[in-house]
């Protein structure tokens, strides 16, 4: 980084289903994690204390804090999911097979390294055109150093990782999962409105995936035939398909596009989901009823906090959940979405049945 003719960067990212959910994975964390500890112990460090050391720094992650946690405890449980690497390589094959990029298109390109950044090869298709953007992968406040480099090279607009529900409405900016998010997004207001670099950011709600919304998290679990109902479980939440996203980071930059959607939040979503109407589509598609277990959201996040108050931020998971369903937290935000203006067309009901039926055969 930090030269000029760097057109696109594409951040691999790790992470978990909840953190998938609301786009606020980390770039190969988990690894980092593991590496962090393997130096250290060798040293003759005390893995405990660097441990605390760690998580008391900018460099801290929650993927960092809660897999060496497991590490001391010498709990072997796995924990990331396989899916997540079946996703991504799903996006590209389907991405390259959308556009008849042959797989001997691509070519190595030695990249230079940003201070404190060991870079590798990058491959890079030889037709590409610069379309003098960067793309971010989810990296929550760590996308500072990336952002600025950007400005460096001459990078005309940035795309910040956001990839979430509404973080627009009151309640929402004050979810603690979202901290970084508001950071890095006062961070691009502010150089905007210096004239360094535009921006435009991309919300789709959570990742419309089977590991979300047939796994009990989003309310239904397949495999044990039963539904949590949120509240009630009539709350809708927009979410957006993978390949749909990727479409969307390219309408938003089209020359015609371009000046509209600059230096602001884009909405987009595929489909609306309540807890409900996933029900109602897999009872038909499996021919079952399911359980129901009804499922009051302030009760179930009372103790994610109290633990949050104690300095125990492993539980985390709950709030993505009111994210989503809470009341007054704009999971539904049809209201102010961009899809009419930028032509995207919402999931019918049978495309919607169709992928969840592909779904339940996997």
């Amino acid at each position: 980084m930090g030269r000029s003719g760097i057109s696109l960067v594409d951040c691999p990212v790790s992470g978990g289903t909840a953190r998938g959910a609301e786009g606020t994975l980390m770039i190969l964390a988990a690894a980092a994690a593991s590496e962090a500890m393997g130096l250290a112990a060798p040293a003759g460090l005390n893995t405990r204390e660097v441990y605390d050391v760690f998580v008391n720094t900018a460099d801290n992650s929650s993927a960092f804090e809660n897999r060496v946690l497991h590490m001391h405890n010498g709990d072997r449980t796995p924990l990331l999911a396989l899916n997540i690497s079946v996703k991504d390589m799903g996006i590209v094959t389907s991405s390259s097979r959308k556009r008849e990029i042959p797989k001997k298109a691509l070519v190595k390109e030695k990249a230079q390294p940003m201070e404190g950044i060991e870079t590798t090869p990058v491959s890079t298709p030889k037709e590409f055109k610069p379309v003098r953007f960067i793309g971010l992968g989810a990296m929550g406040s760590g996308e500072k150093p990336w952002i600025d480099a950007a400005i460096q090279a001459g990078v005309k607009r940035v795309v910040p990782s956001e990839y979430s529900t509404n973080i627009e409405t009151e309640k929402s900016r004050k979810l603690p999962i979202v901290k970084d998010k508001l950071e890095i997004q006062k961070y691009v207001e502010e150089i905007a409105g210096q004239g360094k670099i535009d921006w435009t950011s991309v919300n789709g709600g959570p990742f419309f995936v089977p590991f979300i919304w047939l796994s009990g998290f989003g309310g239904v679990n397949a495999k044990e035939k039963s539904v949590k109902h949120y509240d009630g479980g009539e709350r809708i939440v927009c979410t957006s398909r993978l390949d749909q996203i990727g479409e969307i980071v390219a309408t938003v930059l089209k020359p015609e596009n371009a000046e509209a959607t600059k230096n602001q939040p884009v909405y987009t979503y595929s489909t609306p989901i309540s807890p409900k109407k996933m029900q109602r589509v897999v009872e038909k598609l499996m021919g079952v009823q399911v359980e129901e277990k009804q499922v009051d959201i302030d009760e179930m996040v009372k103790p994610i906090y109290e633990a949050l108050e104690k300095g125990d931020n492993t539980k985390t998971m709950g709030l993505y959940v009111q994210f989503m369903y809470g009341d007054g937290y704009g999971g539904d935000y049809r209201y102010m979405s961009w899809n009419e203006k930028l032509g995207l067309k919402e999931m019918t009901d049978e495309e919607f049945e169709k992928v969840v039926a592909g779904w339940l055969k996997e």
